[in-house]
């Protein structure tokens, strides 16, 4: 099946695995490819001519492309340039590879080999630092997206057993979530591994996994069953399921990997599963629309120093919680805009008109919709995953301009809180964000920080303003 303008060639290890020996500085192999498939991508030039469009925002590490022609579809991934953290694993661990696309591939196919289902290897190339993992596209839809639409708590379960097979077979994949579970509906033998355990859901279900790059061939550690657990429990915020699905869901994971007795000491360490829920409780939101009104004076204070916003403006504070800056934003003759997931919170505002109910990570507005949005107090909640997706969301909506709070990383209060995780080996509940770095989640979206404010090296808050560098309607 291999051919193309370089072959690489291939070995099998000591562990069974297939991966290249080699592969020179520029090259391309056709690999599971059907004919149709080798005239269309024999070459790295030609597949590249084909792939214009974006699947997903890109990053400074990988993005992906798709490539849709005679009613089918592919994704090219393009890795830009590997971690040395990364180049590392890649050499010392099976199947070894010397590039990220080899490595997918290697794992892609050994999957299926053993039964389960992943994306169909059609080529891997490389271009100078850049290695390249073109596949066919999966029926379907991610896990994510499925439970999105409504809740299944037995597709998440018999999501987790589909894991739990692939894990206790070998196969440690330290990215493992519900992002990377893809769900399959179709018919066939439900003994087979991918498919779902009869009477577990409504119809046959068939699971396969994406996002393969960091795979391996090795029983999953501790250290790596935390990570699925951290990975897991993020793809699943913000989802209609509860905790306690959560918890069970993570279980039977470390049952299958031979963790059960570090269950209790692991699930610890996970950050809390929502700051929202908290809220609903009788008299909570009171309590938090009152507390501290020295700080709120002396924070509003240092948000005046940055505020861009003219006036007649729509603003969007996301999210609002107890509505402390609606008051602000009026003041300033703009039109605000409250959004929070905690009703309670949004009952603390007087102005209905003012107010949605909506999760700030995915917002019910149109792109552009507002001229400013204002992300206050709320990204230290978040780790960084959450908290880009959270301003890339912002940015989403947003026409002319940004305000966004972070925890600065270097301030003594939160240097005082990282050695105090360290000594006691809490849960990290607080998190800090460098400006650099979340100016680095908006520039692909077109805002360029001009502006910053901070309290002081003693206190953690930070003040980060955004605006568009073309701003058209």
């Amino acid at each position: 099946m291999a051919s193309g303008s370089e072959k690489s060639r291939w070995h099998t290890g000591d562990d069974g695995d297939t991966a290249p020996r080699c592969m020179k500085a520029s090259s391309w192999t056709l690999l599971d490819a059907d004919a149709r498939e080798r005239a269309r991508f024999a070459t790295l030039a030609a597949t590249l001519a084909h792939a214009s469009e974006l699947a997903a925002p890109a990053n400074r590490w990988r993005e992906v492309r798709r490539i849709t022609a005679d009613g089918a579809t592919w994704y090219l991934k393009v890795f830009h340039r590997m971690q040395w953290k990364n180049a590392l694993a890649l050499r010392c661990t099976a199947p070894r590879a010397r590039n990220e696309a080899e490595r997918e591939a290697a794992m892609a196919r050994a999957l299926r080999a053993a039964g389960f289902d992943a994306p169909r290897v059609v080529a891997i190339g490389t271009q100078g630092r850049s290695s390249y993992f073109l596949c066919a596209a999966l029926p379907g839809q991610s896990l994510r997206a499925r439970l999105q639409q409504a809740s299944a708590p037995d597709l998440l379960l018999a999501a987790t057993r589909f894991a739990e097979r692939a894990l206790a077979a070998g196969f440690c994949m330290p990215d493992l979530s519900a992002d990377h579970v893809f769900v399959q509906d179709e018919t066939g033998d439900p003994s087979e591994p991918g498919h779902s355990k009869p009477g577990h859901t409504a119809a046959p279900v068939r699971f396969a996994l994406l996002d393969l790059h960091n795979a391996r061939r090795a029983a999953p550690s501790w250290k790596t069953m935390r990570r699925v657990l951290r990975h897991g429990a993020r793809s699943l915020r913000g989802l209609p399921i509860t905790r306690a699905l959560a918890v069970r869901a993570a279980l039977t994971l470390l049952r299958a990997t031979g963790h059960a007795d570090d269950a209790r000491r692991m699930l610890a360490t996970l950050p809390p599963w929502n700051t929202h829920a908290r809220y609903e409780a009788a008299g909570k939101s009171d309590a938090y629309r009152a507390r501290n009104p020295e700080r709120t004076h002396r924070e509003l204070a240092l948000l005046a120093r940055v505020w861009p916003g003219q006036a007649n403006e729509r603003v969007l504070d996301s999210p609002c919680g107890a509505g402390r800056l609606v008051a602000f934003i009026t003041e300033r003759h703009h039109r605000a805009i409250g959004c929070d997931r905690a009703r309670a919170m949004l009952r603390q505002i007087d102005n209905h008109r003012v107010r949605a109910c909506a999760d700030a990570a995915a917002l019910p507005f149109e792109g552009r919709s507002v001229h400013g949005v204002v992300v206050f107090r709320f990204l230290h909640h978040l780790d960084r995953e959450a908290a880009r997706t959270v301003v890339t969301e912002a940015a989403r909506v947003a026409e002319r301009w940004l305000v966004v709070s972070v925890f600065h990383p270097m301030s003594a209060h939160g240097l005082w809180r990282t050695v105090r995780g360290l000594v006691t080996r809490r849960a990290r509940t607080r998190f800090a964000h460098a400006p650099a770095q979340v100016a680095r989640w908006l520039a692909p979206q077109g805002f360029e920080l001009v502006q910053t404010a901070r309290e002081g090296v003693l206190r953690d808050l930070c003040l980060l303003t955004f605006r568009r560098a073309v701003s058209t309607r």
